[in-house]
């Protein structure tokens, strides 16, 4: 997301949760403030929020499939390609562990009063898809029969499944004959992130809505649940930062974390100003290369790929996100729907590195899993800046982390290896 971005939607959540508190205070319980949140407040930000919801199907279809289909080529170049590509994913898959079991311990969303938990359950609309039930049926529900079907009935573990399957089988055609066809996919996953940038055009005035629709109804109570889950988000990320990875590199790479840490700064601080990992990939670059002393040719496979795939922090958003709506709308998340929870925010945050704000309407996908509405994902708007800034962030470390890893369990001749451009994207 471009600072710009993040700046007037802060702005517009202050402005929002401002007049929504002072008109809590002033006219709570009058008719007039019941109108104008009915009709000038929420479908602000449900139109925002619509725009955001109706791209989820083909941008998850056309970035997933474009994905799939070029990481054929990661295996033609053998073990460093694999071992790149584990890792990110494992990063990932351990972010979203850590963000979901976080969320389920504290239990933010249990701040909810009763009176706030049937107001918001009744404004965010019908469930997309229900959550996953225990069962033999889960494994049976994996494969759709009709995969139009399911996007239709917002399925979205099914449309994951069906997608990976559809990439897979196009990374096993000839190039001449699956080139067209990748290059549709990519062109689709291109106007998918221009309509999710159009829908942030209005991003502001979408935000203030609902901020205002929030506060308004439950004044300063709504502040409590809100900033419990923004602490246990971060607090979930700063695990990942001076716990996992420092672990990482003091048993795998055979390094001491605090100066790993210290000299990694610079990219640190880049990620987290910017918010974008590709903005900062000439800073990430250097300093694996100059600071760390990774190989050129290692740093520059592992670090531009990094951009797009490290996404620890990612998945630990996603994946918490989708617990605390649960939580807030007083639904049940079981073992079984906590890792489906888990495996699609894993899915998700990497298949949203190459669309600018991708995450926010891929949130749909991930909350789906524990049969949240999508309309939800609009109670934590006003405080998703801040937490992307901070995962951008763990996204950029775990990034240099995977490099110094690499360096450390790979061998030395690494000069030909060069990234996918395809891969290399404008990561968010």
């Amino acid at each position: 997301m471009k600072i710009g971005e993040s700046t007037g939607i802060l702005l517009g959540f202050g402005v929002g949760a401002a007049g929504g508190v002072g008109a809590n205070i002033a006219w709570r319980d009058t008719p007039g403030l019941d109108w104008a949140i009915r009709n000038i407040a929420d479908p602000a930000g449900q139109i925002f929020l619509r725009l955001l919801l109706m791209v989820v199907i083909p941008l998850v279809f056309a970035t997933l499939a474009t994905g799939m289909s070029t990481l054929g080529g990661l295996r033609g170049l053998g073990r460093l390609g694999l071992r790149t590509l584990g890792l990110y994913l494992s990063f990932a898959l351990i972010g979203a562990a850590i963000g979901a079991t976080l969320v389920a311990l504290v239990a933010p969303g249990a701040a909810m009063t009763a009176t706030m938990r049937a107001s918001l359950a009744a404004s965010v609309g019908p469930a997309t898809g229900a959550a996953t039930p225990i069962g033999v049926s889960v494994l049976v529900n994996l494969v759709p029969v009709n995969p139009v079907a399911a996007a239709a009935k917002g399925e979205m573990l099914a449309i994951l499944v069906f997608t990976l399957l559809f990439g897979a089988a196009l990374a096993s055609l000839p190039p001449a004959r699956a080139q067209p066809l990748v290059r549709f996919l990519d062109g689709l996953a291109q106007v998918a992130g221009s309509m999710v940038r159009f829908a942030m055009l209005i991003a502001p005035v979408g935000v203030a809505g609902l901020a205002f629709t929030s506060f308004a109804r439950f004044g300063l109570e709504f502040i409590r649940p809100l900033g419990l889950f923004a602490a246990v988000i971060l607090a979930s990320l700063l695990v990942q930062v001076f716990g996992i990875y420092p672990l990482l590199v003091r048993t795998v790479a055979r390094r001491r974390a605090l100066p790993f840490l210290t000299t990694s700064r610079p990219a640190l601080v880049t990620g987290f100003a910017t918010a974008s990992s590709n903005a900062t990939l000439p800073t990430t670059l250097r300093i694996a290369q100059e600071r760390l002393g990774a190989p050129a040719g290692l740093a520059s496979f592992v670090v531009p790929l990094g951009a797009t795939l490290s996404r620890g922090g990612t998945a630990a958003f996603t994946a918490g996100t989708a617990v605390f709506l649960a939580q807030a709308l007083g639904l049940e998340v079981n073992a079984v729907n906590g890792g489906v929870v888990v495996v699609l925010a894993t899915v998700t945050a990497i298949a949203a590195g190459g669309i600018p704000s991708g995450v926010i309407p891929l949130l749909a996908t991930v909350v789906a899993g524990a049969g949240v509405p999508g309309g939800a994902i609009g109670i934590i708007l006003g405080v998703e800046p801040i937490l992307g800034m901070a995962r951008t962030l763990v996204n950029v470390a775990g990034a240099l982390v995977a490099t110094v890893v690499l360096a450390r369990t790979t061998g030395p001749d690494l000069d030909a290896a060069k990234p996918d451009p395809i891969l290399v994207s404008h990561a968010n």
